[in-house]
């Protein structure tokens, strides 16, 4: 498989960032997703459930290995650590923000392991006057403008059924990991990803 021994730390949760690395589980990478204990990813209480087990859940995250991780907790950070030293990949989809106050923003990150590449998916982008705020694939849909090419003169304007602001920007985070995969096989060193929700629509617009 193309990515066969590259290993991916999964922090992220609902659709864009458990799409993004299923793409990379898909392709042979091993992906390792890491859940809060007790909880898990809200997707497992999603969709249709048949036996205890979410289908809209088991499809997002097909191929992946699984353990959960109190990252709060200094016994969690502690073992995450280790785990970065031994990977090549760190995906997160919280807000832009959250992973500085973990003490586990980039800069942390190459320091733990100078090859390590770390992807951040949010709605808004890392940067910005809207970077902080959460995002949702029907407020994407309409603050990148999309609803308003879609739907009727009755209507107005309609959201996709899909949740199309999820899907692609996992994709952009998967294209950008490959990306930078291949560019470290020229310099050694890691890089740092960042997609959005919002700028995913707009780019396809």
């Amino acid at each position: 498989m193309p990515l066969s021994g590259i290993r991916v730390l999964d922090l992220t949760r609902i659709v864009s960032g458990p799409f993004c690395t299923m793409l990379l589980a898909d392709m042979g990478a091993e992906v390792v997703k890491i859940e809060t204990p007790g909880k898990g990813d809200p997707l497992r209480a999603q969709g249709v459930i048949r036996d205890g087990l979410s289908w809209y859940f088991a499809s997002f995250n097909r191929n992946k290995k699984s353990m959960t991780l109190d990252l709060r907790s200094a016994e969690g950070k502690d073992i995450l650590t280790r785990l970065i030293r031994v990977s090549d990949v760190v995906v997160d989809n919280y807000r832009p923000g959250v992973m500085k106050k973990m003490g586990l923003d980039y800069d942390r990150l190459k320091k733990i392991n100078t090859g390590i590449i770390h992807c951040g998916i949010s709605g808004f982008g890392a940067g910005g006057p809207s970077a902080g705020r959460p995002a949702f694939d029907f407020i994407a849909q309409a603050m990148s403008g999309l609803m308003s090419v879609n739907g009727s003169q009755q209507s107005g304007p309609m959201r996709v059924s899909l949740p199309i602001s999820d899907l692609i920007a996992g994709l952009y985070g998967a294209f950008g990991i490959v990306c930078s995969l291949t560019q470290r096989q020229r310099s050694g060193q890691g890089e740092e990803v960042q997609t959005s929700l919002v700028d995913g629509l707009i780019s396809v617009m």
